[in-house]
């Protein structure tokens, strides 16, 4: 991958963070994008020591003009673009649906799904002119299954089923046309997003217990996929949701 550039969203931390050094140790150069501005310059410092070039750019995934303006950017600092992953997400605590507001259905929407739509409109276009390349969209275990009451809130998961609908759809469209697109589902990985010193270790224990691998995922390993994906070696993989559970969905 050296001197390809990589486009990764959500990449301040957590998994994105990953997928960003990731990338930077197979040689590619990296667009860092973040809603959280403050700790992209000291991430971007970081990946250039290992000799290549990082872009930085504060931007909202959910508005076409900040997705516009990332493609701008990159248009501007290196003329092309090869790999996307779409890893920007969030997600609010439980509510039932009967009580879940209005307002933060929307806010999950538009930042998970509405993102990766709006970054795949962006990103297809400059990868076909660049001679093509791969995106990775980033879905969840719950993306394919439906989550137990009290777990996780609901425009989360139809969010993350979503991201498998689209990403099948894309991938079809430029299956001709030396892009490939597939999606990644990640079980329970430690991050802060996974939120492990906020549970008690009665409830950590028995959220493990639904791992057959008896343990939590590391960013590391989801982004070792996502690179993966990206290169060569998958050549023959697209509109694929791939699972990175610790055997979860195995023994549902």
């Amino acid at each position: 991958m050296k001197n390809k550039i990589a486009l990764i969203t959500g990449a301040s931390g957590g998994i994105g963070h990953a997928i960003a050094r990731a990338f930077a140790m197979q040689g590619a150069h990296v667009v860092l994008v973040d809603n959280h501005a403050a700790p992209l310059n000291p991430l971007a410092a970081s990946l250039q020591s290992l000799g290549i070039q990082a872009l930085p750019i504060e931007a909202d995934v959910s508005l076409a003009s900040d997705m516009q303006r990332i493609m701008q950017q990159i248009n501007e600092k290196f003329g092309q673009l090869h790999y996307a992953c779409n890893n920007a997400g969030i997600l609010h605590a439980y509510t039932p649906i009967a009580e879940q507001p209005e307002a933060q259905w929307d806010h999950v929407m538009n930042t998970n799904l509405k993102g990766v739509w709006l970054g795949m409109k962006y990103q297809l276009p400059w990868i076909e002119k660049s001679g093509g390349g791969a995106i990775v969209n980033m879905s969840s275990t719950f993306g394919i299954q439906g989550a137990q009451p009290g777990s996780v809130d609901y425009a989360y998961v139809a969010s993350k089923h979503a991201i498998i609908g689209i990403t099948k759809t894309a991938a079809l469209e430029y299956a001709k046309g030396n892009i490939r697109i597939n999606a990644i589902c990640p079980g329970p990985i430690d991050t802060p997003m996974f939120d492990k010193p906020n549970w008690t270790p009665e409830a950590l224990a028995g959220k493990l217990a639904t791992v057959p691998m008896s343990r939590l995922g590391q960013p590391e390993e989801i982004a070792a996929a996502v690179v993966w994906l990206c290169s060569t070696q998958a050549s023959y993989i697209t509109g694929h949701a791939l699972a990175i559970d610790g055997g979860v969905l195995a023994a549902r």
